[in-house]
C-alpha cells in the first residue's frame, strides 16, 4: 500500500492541507473581525476592494521574478513568513472607541439616559428603537462624571467614590421616549456585581460615556450621537493598521498561490496535469475541517460574552503556518506548492475536476459555473432559515470548486514553457484584482444601502448577464476562428518543400481551443 504512494507528491499534499488549515480561519473571519473592530460594512467592502488590487500587482510581478531568477522556493518561504506575521499582527489592533456621550438624569424617581445627536437622528435609526416597540433588554456600560452622591442615588449604597463612577445599566427599549431631538431611555436595573433597582431621591444630572454591545439598534443610536470629528480622527488609526496588515497578508498569499500553481503542474508533468484537482483536494479538507473547528472554538470561547473572542483562530493560524513552513523547507527538493482557498463543498469537485474538464471542455464548464452562481445567489436571497444555507453550500463545489481548476488548467495549457508562473500570476491577478475587487466594493455598498436580499439578487442577475456576455464573446471567437485569414490562409499561393508542407499541415490541424 505505502509503496504505491508517490513520495514526490506527498509534501505537496501536506502543504495543501497545512496551508489551507492555517488560512481558513483567517480568511473566513477577517470581515467579521473588521466589523467587531468598529468598521462599517462599506468600509470593510472598501478594504476588500483594495486587497485584490494588491494581489493584481503582486502576482505577475513576483511570479515573473521567480521565473526569471529561479527563486520559487525562496519567494515561497519568505512570503509564507510575511503573511504569518501580518495575519498575527491583526490580533493586537485595538477596537475603535464605540462609546458616546450621553446624559444620566434622575428626576421624579425615574432614572433615564438622555441621548442627543450631533445633528438629527436618521428616520431609520429612530424606527428601530422607537416605532417598532419591541421588548428588548439592552445592557450598557456607563462611566459618569460627578460626586459620590450620584452613585448613592442609583445604587442605594453609601460608598465613597471619586469624581468618576462606572457601572452597567439595563434598559428595555420598549420604554424609549422621543423628546424634541433626543431619545430618553429608562434605566431598568443597575448592575454592579449585584442587581439593584435604581433609586432617585434627589435630582441628578451628569455626563456619561456609554458603550453597548448586545443591541445593534442601540449601537446605531449611540453612533449618531458621537462627535463625528473625533470619531473620524480615532477610527483612522485603527483603520490604517488593519488595512496595511490585511494588504501585506494578501500579497503574501497571492505570491504563494501564483508560484505554487505553476510548480504544482510542473511536478505533475504533462501526462498527469488533470490530477491537479486531486492534489488541491487536500487543501479543501484542511480548509473545511479547520474552518468548521475554528468557528466552534470561537463560539465556545465566547460564551457569556457580548462580543466574539477570536484569539483561538490567530493561534491556529500561527501553529499551522509554522508547521507548513517546516514541512516545506525540510522535504521539498524540486519545487514548492500551495493550496488555493476553498471550502468543504469543493472537495469532491476538486477530485473529479480533471475528468469533468476532459469530457465537457473549458468553455462549457465555465458556463456551468456562472449558471450555478446565479442559482446559488438567488436561493440565498429567498431562504430565511440559516440552517438551509448548509445545503446550499454544497453548490460551492460546482461553482468555485470547478471555476479555479478550469482557469489554472487552461492557463497552463496555452502557456509556453518557462513562463508558467507568470501566466498563473496573470490569471490570478485578473480574477482577484478586477473581479474580486470590483465585486467587494459593490457588495459593501449594496449591503449598507439596500440590504442583503437586494445584494444577493443583484449578483444573481449579474451572473446571468456575464454568462450571456461570455457566450457572445465565444460565438464571436468561433466566427473569427473560421475565417481563412485567421487560420493562416491568404489569396497568395505559398510554396514549400514536401517535408515543410507536411509539418505545416500537422501544425494547423493541431490548432484547437
Amino acid at each position: 500500500m505505502l509503496e504505491n504512494i508517490n513520495k514526490e507528491l506527498a509534501p505537496m499534499k501536506s502543504h495543501y492541507f497545512l496551508y489551507n488549515a492555517a488560512t481558513a480561519p483567517m480568511v473566513q473571519f477577517l470581515p467579521t473581525i473588521g466589523k467587531q473592530l468598529g468598521f462599517s460594512g462599506t468600509l470593510v467592502g472598501t478594504i476588500y476592494t483594495v486587497l485584490p488590487i494588491s494581489g493584481l500587482i503582486a502576482k505577475p510581478l513576483f511570479g515573473g521574478l521567480a521565473d526569471k531568477f529561479r527563486l520559487h522556493k525562496t519567494f515561497f518561504l519568505i512570503f509564507q513568513v510575511v503573511l504569518t506575521i501580518a495575519f498575527f499582527s491583526i490580533y493586537f489592533i485595538p477596537e475603535v472607541d464605540k462609546s458616546a456621550s450621553v446624559t444620566l438624569i434622575c428626576d421624579s424617581d425615574i432614572p433615564f439616559l438622555e441621548i442627543c445627536p450631533q445633528n438629527e437622528f436618521s428616520q431609520k435609526t429612530l424606527s428601530a428603537v422607537i416605532l417598532e416597540n419591541i421588548h428588548t433588554d439592552s445592557v450598557c456600560q456607563l462611566s459618569c462624571e460627578g460626586v459620590s452622591h450620584g452613585y448613592i442615588e442609583l445604587s442605594g449604597k453609601n460608598v465613597s467614590m471619586n469624581s468618576t463612577f462606572e457601572f452597567s445599566a439595563q434598559f428595555d427599549i420598549y420604554q424609549d421616549l422621543l423628546t424634541s431631538n433626543c431619545v430618553d431611555v429608562k434605566v431598568h436595573t443597575f448592575l454592579d456585581g449585584v442587581t439593584h433597582v435604581p433609586v432617585c431621591g434627589d435630582q441628578l444630572r451628569t455626563r456619561c460615556m456609554a458603550t453597548c454591545h448586545n443591541n445593534s439598534a442601540f449601537n446605531h443610536l449611540l453612533h449618531e450621537a458621537k462627535d463625528s470629528h473625533s470619531d473620524t480622527k480615532q477610527s483612522t488609526y485603527q483603520f490604517h493598521l488593519f488595512l496595511w496588515a490585511a494588504i501585506i497578508s494578501w500579497i503574501g498569499m497571492a505570491v504563494v498561490v501564483s508560484i505554487a500553481d505553476a510548480i504544482c503542474f510542473d511536478l505533475l508533468g504533462y501526462e498527469k496535469r488533470n490530477d491537479y484537482g486531486k492534489q488541491k483536494m487536500w487543501g479543501s479538507i484542511g480548509f473545511g475541517w479547520f474552518g468548521i473547528g475554528a468557528g466552534y472554538m470561537v463560539d465556545l470561547s465566547s460564551q457569556g460574552q457580548y462580543e466574539k473572542d477570536y484569539t483561538c483562530i490567530f493561534y491556529i493560524m500561527l501553529i499551522a503556518m509554522l508547521a507548513d513552513i517546516i514541512v516545506v523547507s525540510m522535504t521539498l527538493k524540486k519545487g514548492l506548492m500551495t493550496g488555493v482557498q476553498c471550502f468543504l463543498g469543493e472537495l469532491p469537485f476538486n477530485f473529479v475536476s480533471g475528468s469533468v474538464l476532459k469530457k465537457l471542455g473549458h468553455i462549457n464548464v465555465m458556463s456551468l459555473v456562472l449558471l450555478i452562481y446565479a442559482i446559488r445567489f438567488m436561493a440565498y436571497s429567498i431562504i430565511s432559515n440559516p440552517w438551509l444555507f448548509l445545503i446550499l453550500e454544497l453548490l460551492h463545489g460546482p461553482s468555485f470548486g470547478l471555476c479555479w481548476p478550469t482557469m489554472v488548467s487552461y492557463g497552463d495549457k496555452v502557456t509556453p514553457s518557462g513562463t508558467k508562473a507568470t501566466m498563473q500570476g496573470f490569471v490570478g491577478a485578473v480574477f482577484e484584482g478586477i473581479g474580486v475587487a470590483s465585486g467587494s466594493f459593490i457588495c459593501g455598498w449594496l449591503m449598507d444601502t439596500f440590504g442583503g436580499v437586494t445584494l444577493l439578487r443583484t449578483f444573481s442577475v449579474g451572473a446571468l448577464l456575464w454568462l450571456s456576455v461570455f457566450w457572445l464573446l465565444e460565438l464571436l471567437l468561433r466566427k473569427m476562428k473560421a475565417n481563412p485569414l485567421y487560420r493562416g490562409h491568404s489569396h497568395l499561393a505559398n510554396y514549400a518543400n514536401p517535408d515543410d508542407a507536411i509539418l505545416m499541415t500537422i501544425s494547423q490541424e493541431l490548432q484547437t481551443y
